[in-house]
This record gives structure tokens, C-alpha cells and sequence, in this order.
């Protein structure tokens, strides 16, 4: 539990423990069976508040951690459902069998369409659907369950679901990285792309210090995430002789952008309405840019959270950052690292024992003392190097003995890094290739004008439209379309099936 009036609230020492999850893997039915009994309590907090200082005050639950364990508290089925999202009802990619969900709702893929959200009353339906009346999701059809595959433990609305800053922190700078590397092999070739993926792992370390981590899945940390945006130039400077100049600036200005999304969504403070509303159009400019160009790339879930919901939670309450789940990060790696000093005969007597000991000590090691001495403040002075000798540039440090065998698992790590890296991008560039070869085909039969019934013929033209406006092409050899009037499931029945 977080206490956000303060100035550090996602510090460890400013946050509380409450209670320890057993589970090592956060699957529906231990988190269910964990969080049921405490459902009541949650509804009494919200429905009467708590008293401090002899004043009651009013108690909301906001959803954080991660997505999955989002996902299995709301009964979500997760990433890859065909409502992908838990905050709102757009589908994950335009399909012709859920033609009029696409058209009512929209896809990730679409910036425009007003996205349907998510409401309390739906997941109360839910709850009523699967656990008072028995019935299966495939009774019920994605029109009425809406991905929402299981019974909801905690009904709370999509407003209060925090968007996650850290891992869509971690998630963007990833995906960015990725990006040059499946930039030069879909212009230069996948022996190019191979090579630049390693070289882009040394640049990394050498040039800009960070290494990746084994938590996190391989990937960087926060505050690695900053420095790496914040000396992108690195990284462009390597990417430079390989690529065109447009897909160059594009993927400058895709930095550029980058850094200034971080910076207010991860910020710890109440953001200005100004700032706010400069967040909302970066956010914007950073999904229009990926999709004008970089043909290949698909808006995944984490970027939809970025570009449609982060600036809507932040402007609800006022910050991001401030309900980050930086903390309870911090609590998972606490507990990893003094594991030995709650050892106990079960797991959940293990967690019971750290509680306790949080509980009566407030902290259980002298690092988290340590860390309750105030911050200094800086001066306010230049806090990068200067000039060319400055000591405190990589270049000009002194040289740090490391044994062999670290510098052996850098080495293994970073090869890693470049592997799994060019690995998933070149799988989406041979995607996309086939793609494109199959919907040339796609177009010319509907350009040649195939003989279809009236359902069918609505049907394919509903399905075309978001397909070309997924990659970014123009509806307007589709006049019927635009002003195409939906049908209903009676019509799609009598047409021929394609």
C-alpha cells in the first residue's frame, strides 16, 4: 500500500506492506482463491472510508502490479483475447468473422475511433453470469462476455486501473530498440539486420553503460530505460549508414517523443494541465508516427495503453507516476534478495513471517535504513559533463579490474540481448512481407469485383476497411463503405460465406 501524499511514494520505507501473495505464478485460480476472502473487507473500505486524524475519508481500489495479474483480478482473459484490452472493449486486429464488433468498437490499430470502455456493471453481469447461473463463455459469445472469460474477483471501473508506468516504460524502450533492428533488416536484409543487432547490444554497454538484467525479461531497467533515451544519439549514429534518411528521422523523432512521454509518466507529483495536455499529444504523435512509418508494426496492447488511457488516467487524477507500481517491484525484489531470512516450513508461513516482521520493525535490513536518510538536494548547476575531460564522462573514468568471469557473462548477455532481439523482429518482418504479398491479392479480387451475396459483400467491405486502415492505407476505393450502414446478424447469415 502506497501513500501518495508524500514526496517519495514509491520509496520502500514510504509504502506498507499489507499482505504477501504465495503463489509464484499469479494464475487465476490462486489469485482468486487468495483475494475472495478479502472482497468484503474491500467493500466495506470503499462503502464507509477510514477515519485519520479524526477525519473520515473516502477509500477507492485502483488495480495495479501488471497486466496478467490485472487481467486474472477483473477475469480477463489477458494479451491474447480478442478484446485485448481490460480498460476498454476494442478488438486486437480486424477480423471478418467479428466484422460489426470491429466497426462498432475499432481495433488497437485505430487512433480515432472513441474507444468503448469497460463498465463495473458489465463485470457484475459477469460475476452473475458464471458463478450464480453456471453459463460458459462460449454460451454466452464475445458480444456479451467482452473477453471476460471468468468470474471477476474485485469489480472495480476501468477508470481506477492504473496504466502501469513502469512496465510501459520498460515495454516502449524495448519495442523502440527492436524497431532499428527490424528497420535494417527489412531495408538491408536479415544478415544486416544480425549484425547491426549485436553491434546495437555493444553500443548499449560500451557507449551508454547499461547492461540487461535477468528480471524484467531480459530487458532494462527504469532508470536505464532514461539514460538510454536520454543518449539515443548513440544509437542513431550506429543506425545511420544503414538505413534511408526518411525512416532516419523518423525513428529521431520517435526518441524525441519517447523522452518526453517518460518524463511525465513516470513523474512521482500532480502533473500541470498544461504538461498534461502536451503528454496527450506526444502520445498521440508517437502511435501516428509508428504507424505512417513503420508499415510492419502493429500497436500492441501496452502501446494502446500508452496512447489511449495513460493520458485519460492522468487526467482523472491528476498523475500517473504517483500510482505507479514502482514499489511493488521493489517489495518482490526485497523479499528475493532476504528470502533466506524468512525461511519457514511453507511458503505461506514464509510470507506470513515477513509481514510481521515489516509490521513490527517497519524495515527488516540496513539497506532499507540507510535509505531513510533524507535526499540531499542538488545544486542547481549543470549535472552533465561539461567539458571533453570531464571525469565523470564513461570515456575518462578509470579503468575497473572485473574478473574474467564477469566480463565472460556480459559478454554472454549481451550476445543474448542481440539474439532474442533480431529473433522477434525478424519473425514480424517475414510476417509483414506475407502479408503484404497476400492482401495484393485480397485487393485485386475485390477490385475485380467478386460475385458475392448482399450480407457477404456488406461483411467484406466492413472487414477491407479496417484492414487497410490497420496498415495505414486509404478506404477510398471503398466508396460503399464510408457510408455503409450496418446490418444485422439475419443479413450476415444469407450471405455466402468467403
Amino acid at each position: 500500500m502506497g501513500f501518495i501524499n508524500q514526496e517519495h511514494p514509491n520509496r520502500l520505507v514510504n509504502t506498507l506492506l499489507v499482505a504477501v501473495c504465495p503463489e509464484s505464478k499469479d494464475k487465476y485460480p490462486e489469485v482468486a482463491a487468495i483475494l475472495a476472502p478479502q472482497v468484503a473487507q474491500l467493500l466495506r473500505l470503499s462503502y464507509t472510508g477510514v477515519v485519520v486524524g479524526g477525519h473520515r475519508r473516502a477509500v477507492r481500489v485502483f488495480f495495479n502490479s501488471d497486466l496478467p495479474a490485472i487481467a486474472n483480478t477483473v477475469g480477463h482473459k489477458g494479451h491474447s483475447a480478442s478484446m485485448p484490452c481490460p480498460c476498454c472493449l476494442r478488438m486486437k486486429c480486424p477480423t471478418e468473422a467479428h466484422a460489426l464488433l470491429d466497426w462498432e468498437s475499432g481495433t488497437l490499430q485505430d487512433l480515432d475511433y472513441t474507444h468503448p470502455p469497460g463498465t463495473a456493471a458489465h463485470l457484475r453481469e459477469m460475476q452473475e453470469a458464471y458463478g450464480g447461473l453456471g453459463q460458459t463463455p462460449a454460451e454466452l459469445g464475445l458480444a456479451t462476455h467482452m473477453s471476460v472469460e471468468r468470474s471477476p474477483v474485485i469489480v472495480v471501473p476501468s477508470s481506477q486501473t492504473v496504466p502501469l508506468p513502469l512496465h510501459l516504460t520498460i515495454g516502449i524502450t524495448a519495442r523502440l530498440l527492436r524497431l532499428a533492428i527490424e528497420d535494417v533488416t527489412q531495408e538491408c536484409g536479415s544478415v544486416d539486420g544480425r549484425q547491426f543487432a549485436h553491434r546495437l547490444a555493444a553500443t548499449l554497454s560500451v557507449n551508454i553503460g547499461v547492461e540487461p538484467v535477468p528480471y524484467h525479461g531480459g530487458n532494462f531497467i527504469g532508470r536505464y530505460c532514461h539514460t538510454i533515451a536520454s543518449r539515443c544519439g548513440e544509437i542513431v549514429d550506429v543506425l545511420r549508414p544503414l538505413v534511408s534518411a526518411p525512416r532516419l528521422t523518423a525513428y529521431e523523432r520517435a526518441w524525441e517523443l519517447c523522452r518526453g512521454v517518460l518524463s511525465n509518466l513516470n513523474r512521482a507529483a500532480l502533473i500541470p494541465p498544461a504538461e498534461q495536455a502536451r503528454f496527450k499529444a506526444d502520445a498521440r504523435a508517437f502511435f501516428r508516427l509508428f504507424q505512417g512509418s513503420f508499415p510492419w508494426l502493429s500497436i500492441s496492447p501496452n502501446l494502446h495503453m500508452l496512447f489511449a488511457h495513460s493520458w485519460e488516467f492522468m487526467g482523472l487524477w491528476g498523475s500517473t507516476g504517483l500510482y505507479g507500481e514502482q514499489a511493488i517491484e521493489a517489495w518482490h525484489g526485497f523479499y528475493n534478495q532476504h528470502a533466506p531470512r524468512f525461511t519457514a516450513e511453507t511458503a505461506l508461513l514464509s510470507c506470513r513471517k515477513l509481514v510481521q516482521t515489516m509490521g513490527l520493525s517497519g524495515v527488516a535490513s540496513e539497506a532499507l535504513r540507510r535509505a531513510k536518510a533524507p535526499i540531499r538536494k542538488r545544486k542547481a548547476a549543470p549535472r552533465g559533463a561539461l567539458r571533453p575531460g570531464d571525469r565523470r564522462l564513461r570515456q575518462n573514468k578509470t579503468w575497473r579490474r572485473e574478473c574474467l568471469a564477469t566480463l565472460q557473462k556480459r559478454i554472454d548477455d549481451r550476445a543474448k540481448l542481440a539474439k532474442d532481439q533480431f529473433d522477434e523482429g525478424n519473425v514480424l518482418i517475414e510476417a509483414h512481407a506475407k502479408k503484404k504479398f497476400a492482401m495484393g491479392g485480397l485487393s485485386h479480387r475485390w477490385t475485380a469485383g467478386c460475385d458475392l451475396g448482399a450480407g457477404a459483400s456488406t461483411r467484406w467491405a466492413c472487414w477491407m476497411s479496417h484492414v487497410l486502415r490497420a496498415q495505414g492505407g486509404s478506404t477510398a476505393g471503398f466508396p460503399t463503405v464510408n457510408r455503409m450502414k450496418l446490418v444485422s446478424h439475419a443479413d450476415l447469415s444469407t450471405g455466402s460465406s468467403l
